[in-house]
């Protein structure tokens, strides 16, 4: 009876946890029952620094970032500039290269932290999960936003003003418009990249370093909150 109890809370615990993940959010507890007993959920630990997912590996499943902080990297279209982004759980990698024409990943993703995450395999997936309308709603709302974003971004006009062009270039170029971003890169690349030359990059930089909106350092630009860049 105790060892009943015992799995009995471990259920409900699981359950809870899964439902507050995106996708699984409005789940109603009767259904995550009927998940868990029929869905394999892999429950993955990452240390830091250990690499979960390469740019242009095929994806086959979706993470869900439980717990730690990941860095999101990625190389702008001239290979030459490097973009740096960290995210907190609860996070999602691959759901948006799970289907479609492409099924490799666009940014490379590393433990910054000892990170825990729940994997579902693409097989689970089609197999089970889009059973449930939820998960389908779910599903499509994610696809759909990520999608979005970046058709806005693909038409957005290139703005007369450099600052601008600038913020344009980070946000085309990470994954989520907000929270601290890294960049590295030469002036003189960065400049090409902006249609600028390395004296108007040095203008803006110390402007908005007076602002004290980005820091730089040689061959390092950070900015703590692009939101507040915006």
């Amino acid at each position: 009876m105790q060892q009943e109890s015992i799995q009995r809370i471990q259920a409900l615990n699981i359950i809870e946890r899964l439902c507050s993940l995106p996708l699984f959010m409005g789940i109603s507890h009767s259904d995550m029952e009927k998940i868990i007993g029929s869905v394999r959920f892999h429950f993955l630990k990452f240390p830091k620094f250990k690499t979960i997912c390469n740019i242009h590996e095929v994806n086959n499943s979706i993470y869900f970032l439980l717990n730690g902080t990941i860095e999101v990297t990625r190389m702008d279209d001239s290979n030459t500039i490097e973009f740096f982004e960290y995210l907190q759980g609860p996070a999602i990698i691959g759901a948006d290269v799970l289907f479609g024409i492409s099924h490799a990943h666009l940014y490379n993703y590393k433990a910054k932290t000892d990170c825990q995450f729940v994997v579902l395999s693409k097989k689970e997936i089609t197999s089970q999960l889009l059973n449930y309308e939820i998960f389908r709603l779910n599903l499509l709302n994610h696809i759909s936003l990520v999608a979005q974003r970046r058709t806005r971004m693909l038409h957005e006009p290139l703005s007369p003003d450099l600052t601008q062009r600038f913020i344009q270039f980070i946000k085309h170029n990470t994954l989520y418009p907000a929270g601290y971003k890294k960049i590295k890169c030469k002036q003189s690349d960065l400049g090409t990249a902006l249609l600028s030359n390395v004296k108007n990059i040095c203008t803006m930089f110390r402007n908005l370093e007076n602002k004290q909106l980005i820091k730089t350092s040689r061959g390092q630009i950070i900015v703590p909150s692009l939101q507040d860049l915006l």
